[in-house]
């Protein structure tokens, strides 16, 4: 029997972390390849919206967890809440470092803008 390497693990595959981009970080990508411009990297409060879909995957694992009640299913989904939010530290990390950013504030601001996002603008209908 061989030892299983990286690739057979259920993170690498995708199994156990909903929501995990399949491509890398613009902040990773190689000098001299092109970042992807089909998406908006930055939310309009300035978090990047990979950290925000990571956040919202954690978050929404979390969720699931607390609606379980039988013992088996309360544990695995542990186990995918867990990596999730192993996921989101490290994505964090990464970009705090990246852009000489304080990981703490860099946490709580995601933190802020998934959990508690601030209220759509009204309009009169005088403005409109």
């Amino acid at each position: 029997m061989t030892p299983p390497t990286a690739q057979d693990s259920p993170r690498a595959s995708g199994g156990l972390v909903p929501g995990q981009p399949q491509a890398p970080a613009v902040e990773t990508a190689q000098a001299g390849t092109e970042a992807r411009h089909d998406v908006p990297n930055q939310s309009a409060a300035g978090v990047p919206q990979e950290l925000v879909a990571l956040q919202q995957a954690a978050d929404a694992a979390h969720h699931k967890l607390q609606l379980l009640s039988d013992h088996h299913e309360r544990h695995l989904q542990r186990q995918v809440w867990l990596a999730a939010a192993e996921v989101v530290q490290t994505a964090v990390a990464r970009y705090a470092r990246t852009k000489r950013l304080n990981r703490y504030e860099v946490e709580k601001r995601l933190r802020q803008v998934v959990r508690h996002p601030a209220p759509p603008l009204a309009f009169s209908d005088a403005e409109l």
